[in-house]
């Protein structure tokens, strides 16, 4: 049988709970500082920002939710699907799962300058029927 321990080392696991305590209080004072700012660059966006699982919105910032003309609350549950036109679904399911299997078909297509353009980003997207090109202009002029 064990003996029962002393009142010094009774003394001494007690402070080191305290400590673990007073770090577990110190995390999770910097978790919530993190998530405060996380959530306010997220619904700061001007870009709709979603968080899809297992095919069901999760999460949506207000950008999104003005995009697709709904209150927040009622697109947390709805299957992503229906926000999709039927005759797009097909589409876009295969790019969804191209991307989650890390097939990605976006590249830079060619230099602002090829272009004659200045400092500008541009983008090329391609699948098999479609090309798609972006012109963001970063106002920088060189």
């Amino acid at each position: 049988m064990s003996e029962k321990p002393t009142c010094e080392e009774l003394e001494c696991r007690l402070k080191v709970l305290e400590n673990h305590s007073s770090e577990h209080r110190h995390d999770e004072a910097a978790l919530r500082q993190l998530e405060e700012t996380y959530a306010g660059l997220v619904e700061a966006s001007l870009t709709g920002i979603y968080i899809n699982q297992d095919n069901m919105i999760v999460f949506v910032n207000r950008r999104f939710a003005e995009v697709y003309c709904y209150h927040k609350d009622e697109l947390i549950g709805m299957k992503s699907w229906k926000l999709v036109h039927p005759d797009d679904r097909a589409l876009t399911n295969e790019r969804r799962e191209k991307r989650l299997r890390g097939v990605n078909r976006c590249r830079p297509s060619m230099r602002p300058e090829d272009l004659g353009l200045s400092a500008a980003l541009h983008w090329l997207i391609e699948d098999a029927d479609r090309r798609y090109g972006i012109h963001a202009d970063c106002g920088i002029d060189r």
